[in-house]
């Protein structure tokens, strides 16, 4: 748009005419931040994909089936999001776009508009986002702006834009190009197309449900009978003028449509034409309750859902544990509903962390076995690393927040090794071993002699706990040393000749580890100060002694009985002052308390601690923490009005927990090309299936037997552990 044009919203057009349709037109584009597609006035596509500009995604869309003989308009809608971006630069409002085979790409020949409708100053959803909520006028959009027949005649012509920064500065006569700053590389999107569907809201409810926001004005309340992250539409009528209100939640907080929820404002205004008005919210939502409030007519009520396309491949069955049934079916909503195009931690933020994303993955590979989402992530927070090694602990960042978190630098590097173990794709990785290893240089500087990182200049986080950060802390050093071995492992697959380096300062931090021990507690301290264990103790140090195999055999039986004998008291603090591990950590937890011999009973307090979130009435999915409607971050239970997340991808684990104790699999090689079978519990005659790379993997239990149908290409094995008699089918 004209440089004096302050408005974030454009809308762009181009017309030209076909004599026929071409049989495979498609057409790339990418904008700056947000498009919304239209050919001949239909929708066609959002984008494109999170990404940083100096690596901006474009999309590619086959236009074929929306073009026709005679006049043509490709018309978009984009807004800019104003901020800071990757490497801070300052964003820039743009629209680039290539119609292949025609000649028809974006240049001084588009009409351009700003979108008198948009109010700038609409607020953004949360601090987290760069997403806003629509403030739109509609008596000020112009009428049928994206169909062929409009007369644009009136609009600006399209200014091609050029480089305006740096020294020496352009020159006057200086050619335009597809690569100026911010955007200096383009990559076609690898990622896989989200799928859109509508969900129908129905009628509005007989019985409204409580809208205190509302303030007394009318409202019709629908419930679409699902969570889903998507875009509000409505077809209404009102008098010109007249304000809408359209309320968004997730989920229900004391039986009623709260606003904020979840920390954020889900809030969309609309003032209407006095026509029989059709809008849909240009950024999606969490929405399961949508109101609508106001003096209008409500025709239509619904969401356009954009679902990543997720496959379910995998099953588990276990008939004398129902319960555990359906943990794993939620667990696999759970990461849908928390997946558009990246895994994110939830819809409160919906950032692409890197912790969060290797526990999205242990549901994700036992479910649906997708390898797309987490090769992007690791690619995309490598791609913002800065010169010393760190990471920030999610990208594409914003803001001029370059937010550091040691243990998802950790994350990052397990995820390496996940990455490799379920996809088998070792030139991605290897691309990325320069990365890993001036993270894995620059972690080793904060470690003393056993190792162990001490005092570290950047933060941690773990989980939603507290914890003894002083010194050198366990859990930290735990995630760490996951971190070093797995990295070993990954050198090893790839024949590198330094996997030895790490596997030896594994060993060492093993060492260091077991100085943690408190004899007179039985248990592992959260911290060592100075040489001096901390008094301060938790489920996070216990689980992850277990789960690491750091405790001798003797601490597991002692560690794993505290555990289990102390039940779930206020979900913040045993009786005894032991801390408690958030939804989080609960893998760890688990997995600890399996590989202590305790499969059945860390099954039945799985069971125990997450039942509440599966009860009738809920959405069925997997909370951000134990509560809705408070939290235990400061050591004691306080409430949270503002509501937490329902759906939290860091406690979508579940699935990776019964594939392994309960079916027994173990992929042990890239690509799952080998895998062990391990002994499971007696009496629990589990079955299921996961997919691999070359197909799906099912195991059926019964007694000491066990039937393995493998894909060609994968190498079964029992493993050793296996007591004499059991017989692989």
């Amino acid at each position: 748009m004209p440089e004096a044009e302050t408005s974030d919203m454009m809308l762009a057009r181009k017309t030209f005419d076909l004599s026929e349709v071409p049989g495979n037109a498609s057409l790339s584009i990418t904008a700056g931040s947000r498009y919304e597609l239209f050919v001949n006035g239909n929708s066609v596509a959002q984008g494109p994909a999170r990404c940083a500009p100096h690596d901006q995604s474009y999309d590619v869309h086959a236009l074929s089936h929306v073009l026709q003989v005679g006049k043509n308009v490709i018309a978009v809608r984009v807004h800019h999001q104003r901020d800071t971006v990757s490497y801070y630069n300052a964003t820039r409002g743009g629209l680039l776009a290539q119609l292949d085979g025609l000649e028809v790409q974006t240049d001084s020949s588009w009409r351009v508009s700003a979108d008198n409708s948009w109010n700038r100053s609409s607020p953004v959803m949360a601090r987290f986002h760069y997403e806003v909520c629509d403030d739109v006028d509609l008596r000020n959009i112009p009428n049928d702006w994206n169909t062929a027949e409009f007369d644009d005649s009136g609009w600006e012509t399209a200014r091609v834009l050029q480089r305006e920064t740096g020294w020496p500065s352009p020159q006057a006569n200086e050619q335009p190009g597809h690569l100026i700053p911010p955007w200096t590389s383009l990559e076609e999107r690898e990622l896989p197309y989200l799928k859109t569907r509508i969900v129908d809201g129905g009628t509005p409810l007989a019985e409204p449900v409580p809208v205190p926001s509302a303030k007394g004005r009318p409202v019709k309340v629908y419930d679409l009978g699902e969570v889903c992250y998507g875009n509000p539409m409505l077809e209404l009528r009102a008098k010109a003028g007249t304000e809408v209100e359209v309320i968004c939640a997730p989920y229900l907080l004391d039986g009623k449509i709260k606003s904020p929820i979840a920390a954020s404002r889900y809030i969309d205004r609309i003032i209407c034409s006095g026509e029989r008005d059709q809008w849909t919210a240009f950024y999606a939502k969490p929405v399961r309750w949508l109101a609508v409030v106001g003096d209008v007519e409500v025709h239509y009520a619904g969401v356009r859902c954009a679902d990543y396309p997720f496959e379910e491949q995998g099953t588990f069955q276990c008939p004398e544990k129902p319960e555990l049934e359906a943990i794993w079916k939620a667990s696999a909503k759970t990461v849908k509903v928390c997946t558009s195009d990246a895994y994110t931690d939830n819809y409160r933020e919906r950032r692409q962390y890197a912790q969060t994303a290797w526990y999205a993955c242990l549901g994700n590979y036992a479910v649906f076995g997708d390898t797309a989402l987490q090769r992007r992530y690791l690619v995309q927070i490598a791609q913002e690393q800065l010169p010393n090694g760190i990471m920030p602990a999610y990208a594409p960042y914003h803001g001029g927040d370059f937010m550091v978190i040691l243990d998802s630098n950790c994350f990052w590097i397990r995820g390496l090794h996940q990455y490799l173990l379920y996809s088998g794709d070792d030139q991605t990785v290897r691309d990325l071993l320069p990365a890993a290893r001036r993270l894995m240089g620059l972690l080793s500087s904060y470690s003393h002699e056993s190792e162990l990182i001490e005092s570290p200049p950047y933060p941690y986080w773990l989980d939603h706990a507290v914890q003894d950060r002083r010194g050198a802390n366990f859990c930290l050093n735990a995630h760490y040393l996951g971190a070093v071995e797995d990295f070993a492992q990954v050198l090893n697959w790839l024949a590198e000749p330094d996997a030895g380096l790490y596997t030896d300062r594994a060993v060492q931090m093993r060492e260091g580890l077991k100085e943690f021990w408190d004899a007179e507690r039985q248990a592992f301290a959260d911290a060592s100060i100075n040489g001096e264990r901390s008094t301060l103790f938790s489920e996070h140090a216990d689980a992850m002694a277990l789960a690491m195999k750091i405790a001798t055999p003797e601490q597991s039986v002692a560690v794993a009985s505290r555990i289990l004998q102390a039940g779930k008291s206020d979900f913040v603090k045993h009786t005894d002052g032991t801390t408690m591990v958030t939804p989080a950590m609960s893998y760890f937890l688990h997995t600890g308390l399996c590989e202590a011999g305790k499969t059945v009973e860390s099954m039945a307090l799985l069971q125990e601690r997450f039942k509440h979130m599966l009860e009738p009435g809920t959405n069925g999915t997997l909370w951000e923490e134990w509560w809705l409607d408070a939290t235990g971050r400061s050591g004691t239970l306080r409430p949270f009005p503002a509501g937490r997340s329902d759906a939290q991808t860091e406690s979508a684990f579940p699935p990776a927990l019964f594939v392994r104790y309960l079916l027994g699999i173990e992929p042990v090689a890239p690509g799952m090309r080998k895998v062990l079978i391990h002994p499971v519990p007696a009496g629990l005659n589990c079955k299921g299936a996961i997919p691999t790379p070359s197909g799906l993997l099912e195991v059926e239990w019964n007694g000491s037997e066990v039937t393995v149908s493998a894909p060609h290409g994968i190498d079964v094995q029992l493993a050793p552990e296996c007591p004499e008699g059991t017989i692989l089918n």
